[in-house]
Formats: C-alpha cells, structure tokens, sequence
C-alpha cells in the first residue's frame, strides 16, 4: 500500500477521531433558544499579537459563465514573475470573506461560501514566495478583520516544493504563493458529531472552488494538489493537530506566455 493511501486513511481516521461525540460532551445540552450566542465564539481564529496587512481589494468585472467556462488547472508558473497583492486579495476575499454584517454584531455575518451551522470551520493560511508588497512568509487570514496576519517571515522557495508528493508536482517550486485550507473539527462536530466531517470537506471544496473561479477572474493561474504531506504542512503552521487538521494546498502565480 502507497504512502499517500496510508496517509489519507491516517487523516480520516485523525478527522473521526477529532468528531467523536464522546468528545463533545454539550452536543445533548445545547440551549437552542442559545445557539448563535454559544457558537459565536467558535467563529474566528486571529493572532492579535501579529502584525495586520490590510487586504487590497480591486473590482474586476467578468461574466460568470464566462469564467467558468474558461477555467482551467495551470501548471505552467513563471517563477520570476511575482503576483501583485491587489490579485491575490481579490482570489482570498472572493473566496471566504464576510459580504454582509448585521447590528455591528461579528458572529452574525454572511460569508462569501455557506457553511453548515454557519460555524465556519476552515481556515486560510498563505505561503508567500513571490508576491508584491508581501515579504516572503506564512500569512494567516483574519476574516473578521479582512486582514492577512504575518504569523513568520522565512524563506519559502522549498515549502510547497516539500509539500507535495509528487514527481509531477515540481512545478510548485515556481508558484507566487500557496493557499492552505484548515479545519477546526470541533466548531462544527459539537453541533453535528460525525456529520461534521463531510460538512468540512464540503465547505472546503466550495472554497476551493472559490479560490479557482477567482484565479481565473484575475487571469491568474492555479493548481490544487490532492496529494500532500499533512503533517509537514501542519508544522510549518505551528497548528495544534489535535483541535486543527490540514485540508487542501493550492498553488497560484502568473503564468509563462
């Protein structure tokens, strides 16, 4: 049996294990009179302590069916050729920021993509190698905020190189910047249990899909990577894989004409 079958079967039984109902003792003691108030705090992951970038978010007009039309996977990065911050603010609002506030109240608040619950489990984290304004680093995104968080300046030409696990998948060593999406098992399995896990694959997906429609809008390439080293990825996050679990990689930049 491969190494990338045993560690997705590793992963799966790590996500099961992290939805147990019998570690969420309150999901037979929620006041549902109380659910908005007792979820609220579940919806935000920040980093106060770090230094804030606001997002630049420029219009860009296109059809829809258009861009979905003409999507497509590109493997073909210029490896000299940064993305502008203005692109890649554009594909990580498009994909899950906050489109609608209500009464100034931050844990009622429409999302860009639906979440089951509205508990909002993933979270997005950016690997900048060859961005404009952006020093090469690891990016947290604060959605409430609508801000990217500078979690650790380093040196990344090797990250998503060392993160996939594919001969095939070189050419991530020339993508500007990577999107890693996590999970916060527990903010969606104190409600629903096991069903938590197909609902945070589901949301991913709709993110990820997010992120692709957006790439194509702003003319910028981008590939997913469906086999990936979770754990390596998990400790250049710093996450704490008992309450947080890498999802997906997605590799970004502009492509060579």
């Amino acid at each position: 049996m491969s190494n990338l079958v045993l560690d997705s079967m590793k992963h799966i039984l790590r996500l099961h294990d992290l939805c147990r109902i019998e570690r969420q003792p309150q999901v037979m003691e929620i006041d549902h009179a109380k659910a908005s108030e007792y979820f609220g705090r579940m919806y935000y992951k920040t980093f106060p302590r770090f230094k804030q970038i606001p997002l630049a978010i420029e219009k860009v007009c296109g059809e829809l069916q258009d861009v979905q039309t003409q999507r497509r996977a590109s493997r073909n990065f210029d490896h000299n050729n940064a993305l502008r911050f203005e692109e890649l603010s554009n594909i990580i609002y498009g994909s899950c920021g906050i489109t609608q506030r209500e009464d100034d109240n931050p844990f009622i608040a429409k999302r860009i993509i639906e979440s089951g619950g509205a508990l909002y489990p993933i979270e997005l984290y950016i690997v900048a190698r060859n961005v404009e304004k952006l020093e090469q680093g690891i990016y947290h995104y604060n959605t409430l905020d609508n801000t990217l968080e500078e979690m650790f300046l380093c040196d990344t030409d090797q990250i998503l190189t060392n993160a996939v696990q594919h001969e095939d998948m070189s050419f991530f060593q020339d993508a500007g910047a990577g999107i890693i999406l996590t999970a916060v098992p527990c903010r969606q399995a104190s409600k629903y249990g096991l069903m938590a896990i197909p609902f945070m694959y589901k949301e991913a997906g709709a993110i990820g899909h997010a992120i692709a429609l957006n790439a194509q809008l702003n003319m910028i390439g981008k590939c997913e990577s469906g086999g990936f080293n979770a754990d390596y990825l998990a400790k250049k996050l710093d996450l704490d894989t008992s309450e947080e679990i890498t999802i997906s990689l997605h590799a970004m930049g502009k492509t060579l004409q």
